[in-house]
This record gives structure tokens, C-alpha cells and sequence, in this order.
């Protein structure tokens, strides 16, 4: 390690030398990942582990710990820039990784935040990718007086592409996401590359269920028939209530996030990186209020789209995790039936965060068929005749 007298180019090459060392243990850590949840599910395997009292095998995931290993090491070995969107008066958190093709703009729904692709981002080398907040969320600005709609979150979109001047953006949005990235695409479809959506909601679907949390603040927004005029009336004050108490709140939050992992480690990690941004006295939970009780009106309108995403000409990718018992494949096949000639990408044993479940490599079974990875999904280049080898190759070309 350089001393403190070291000049600025030995810094350089030592901070460089640290990042490659870095990204160099990424592989490594996803394979001792791997080895050792196999070693932890099985019994004949174990026979061969030491016997170390202190090591309690039902308890400590050392999947998780390899996992995570592994996206440091990948996100700390390759550059990135940290951007303040302007945004009406405030600003967007953005961050922006440099690289080749089309520029991935990966959207979270809510009530998470861009820490959803923490997973996602090393999957993905050589390609530029641009991952942000919108309005109220995670890093960026959170207003009270702020009206916060699906509307005003298609803005908060197109301030991002304005501001990176992309002229061919690859849109990758995850749940709530959804209005913002498909309209966004209908209404600049000659700036868009492609459109991926991954367990999103857009319009009315069959199966479309909101997760438990969501439903109970969404019902003082019910039509008054459907509960009745005074029963409607005292549910909004309620929801409120909920949202603000902290204790209550924490507890839900809690509760309803472990319903989206496949594993509990994952759950652990990422839960509290999603729910700080409620701390503050400007957090997130005007947001999260505003944003549920405008889903069944913005659900409702973009119904009248549908046919301008029938004949939308850019490629449309949508990756499925099947275990997700809300935002379910039944809305998978609604959107691939609304747009013909999308491609449908069903990972199994991916949950509502795939992104987080399966984001390493897999093979390619478009067509409501299986792939074993999100990443390979994301990645695939805009050629739609491009060979290809897996499910990351197909989310990065857009």
C-alpha cells in the first residue's frame, strides 16, 4: 500500500490494482457460494466438513455470505460515477456505470429502491447501465408537498434519459416500474431500444393481486360501492395511521419484503437497505401513501393503451419469477398475450425479486420456457435475430 507521500499516479495504480484484485474474487465467491450451500443441504456431503461446534449449519447461510462476497467484489472492481438528476427543483439519485451498447436503465418499483440491482449490476460487465431513484425514493429528494403518480414518475424517467441524452435507452423496469417504462416507450418508441419488464403490473390482469401490505392501504381508495360510503371513508385514516406509526409499520414492512425472496439471508441483507429511506422526517412514506392510491386509477387508464403496445416496434422482454403468488405468471402471459411478439422468460425458483433470487447465468428457453438467470435476460444485444447463449444476453440488448 502506498504511503502517504505516495504521488497521485502511484494512488491511481494501487486504487486500480485494488479493484481488479476485487473483481477477480468475484467467480471464485459465486463457485464457493454454490459448493458450500450444496455441502449445507447435504447430509452425505457433510460427513466431510469438521465437526466445529461453533458452526450451526441450519442457521448460518453461508450461501448468503458467498453471495454477498461476490457483489462487493463485483461492484467495487468496476468503475462508476454518481449523478444528481435535476428534477423540477430537486433531484434524482442516479448512478451510471460506463460501458458498451445501448445504455440498461434499471427501475425499481416501490417499497424498495435501486438497491434491488445490487445483484444485478455485476452480471452485467461491459454494458453501459444506468440505475436511479425516482422522487421520494432511496437516494433522491423526498418532498412532502410533492405529487407523487405513476404520471410524475414517467417524468422522473424521462428527466434521467434527457439528462444522459441516451438516444436508444434499453428500459428494464421491476414492478411499479411498470407504467413509467411502457408508456415512456409508447411515447418515444424512436428513443427506445427495447423494453423489459420483470414481474411488473402495467393494466387490469386476471391474476392481478396486490401483495398483502399494499391491499390493506389501498382499500380507504376502493370505490365507495365496493365497501360502502362510511366504511371507505375510514379506511384512508387508517392506512395513514399504519404508515406513520413507526413500530407497526416496521413490523408490516418486514412481514410483506419477506414474502419477495426466495432466501431468508437475501431478505436479511436487503431489507434494511430498503427500508431506511423511511427514517426522516422526509422519507418515503408520503410516497408509498400517494403512489398506492393512485395504482387503481393509473392501472385502470393505461387499460385504453394496450392496442399502441400490440404494435409497438421495439423488442419487449418479460422475465417472470414463478413463485411470486401476486404479480404472478398469470400477468406475465396477460402482458405476452397484449404484446404478440415479445419474448416470455420464466425463471423457477426466482420470487417477486428475481433480480436478487437468480441473477447469475443461465441457459435460454424463451417462450414461457425456463432460464436459470436474470442477468443473461437483461444483457442480450438489440439484434433480435442475435444467437442467444443465455438469459443475461437477452436483458442487455434491448
Amino acid at each position: 500500500m502506498p504511503t502517504s507521500a505516495a504521488n497521485p499516479a502511484e494512488l491511481l495504480a494501487f486504487e486500480q490494482t485494488t479493484k481488479d484484485g476485487l473483481a477477480a474474487l468475484y467467480d471464485p465467491a459465486l463457485t464457493l457460494a454454490s459448493k458450500l450451500e450444496a455441502v449445507r443441504g447435504d447430509a452425505a456431503a457433510r460427513r466431510f466438513v469438521p465437526d466445529v461446534p461453533y458452526i450451526h449449519w441450519d442457521v448460518l447461510d453461508l450461501y448468503g455470505v458467498g453471495r454477498r462476497l461476490a457483489t462487493f467484489a463485483g461492484d467495487v472492481g468496476r468503475a462508476f460515477a454518481d449523478h444528481r438528476v435535476p428534477r423540477d427543483g430537486y433531484h434524482l439519485q442516479a448512478r451510471e456505470y460506463p460501458g458498451q451498447g445501448p445504455a440498461l436503465v434499471l427501475m425499481h418499483g416501490f417499497p424498495d429502491n435501486s438497491h434491488l440491482y445490487d445483484r444485478l449490476v455485476p452480471e452485467l460487465p461491459g454494458r453501459r447501465v444506468i440505475v436511479f431513484d425516482f422522487l421520494g425514493w432511496g437516494g433522491s429528494d423526498k418532498p412532502r408537498d410533492r405529487s407523487y403518480t405513476f404520471a410524475e414518475q414517467e417524468r422522473d424517467l424521462d428527466a434521467v434519459v434527457r439528462y444522459f441524452d441516451l438516444d436508444d435507452a434499453s428500459l428494464v423496469a421491476h414492478d411499479a416500474a411498470g407504467p413509467a417504462a411502457v408508456n415512456w416507450a409508447l411515447d418515444h418508441p424512436d428513443r427506445t431500444a427495447s423494453l423489459t419488464l420483470m414481474n411488473a403490473f402495467y393494466s387490469p390482469a386476471p391474476t392481478l393481486r396486490p401483495p398483502a401490505l399494499i391491499a390493506l392501504l389501498q382499500l380507504g381508495h376502493l370505490d365507495a360501492p365496493v365497501l360502502g360510503t362510511e366504511l371507505a371513508a375510514g379506511l384512508a385514516p387508517l392506512g395513514e395511521e399504519i404508515v406513520h406509526e413507526p413500530e407497526t409499520f416496521r413490523r408490516l414492512f418486514t412481514w410483506q419484503e419477506r414474502q419477495f425472496f426466495s432466501r431468508r439471508s437475501d431478505a436479511d441483507h436487503f431489507i434494511p437497505l430498503f427500508f431506511r429511506q423511511f427514517a426522516g422526517k422526509n422519507s418515503s412514506r408520503e410516497p408509498l401513501l400517494a403512489l398506492t392510491g393512485d395504482s387503481i386509477t393509473a392501472v385502470g387508464g393505461n387499460a385504453g393503451r394496450l392496442p399502441e403496445l400490440a404494435s409497438f416496434p421495439r423488442p419487449v422482454r418479460l422475465i417472470w419469477g414463478e413463485q411470486d403468488p401476486d404479480l404472478n405468471t398469470g400477468v406475465a402471459q396477460t402482458f405476452h398475450d397484449a404484446s404478440p411478439t415479445s419474448e416470455l422468460f420464466v425463471l423457477p425458483e426466482a420470487h417477486h425479486n428475481l433480480q436478487i433470487d437468480e441473477p447469475e447465468r443461465g441457459s435460454h428457453r424463451p417462450k414461457g420456457g425456463h432460464v436459470d438467470g436474470a442477468n443473461r435476460v437483461v444483457a442480450l444485444g438489440s439484434d433480435p435475430a442475435q444467437p442467444v447463449p443465455g438469459a443475461v444476453d437477452q436483458m442487455a440488448g434491448a
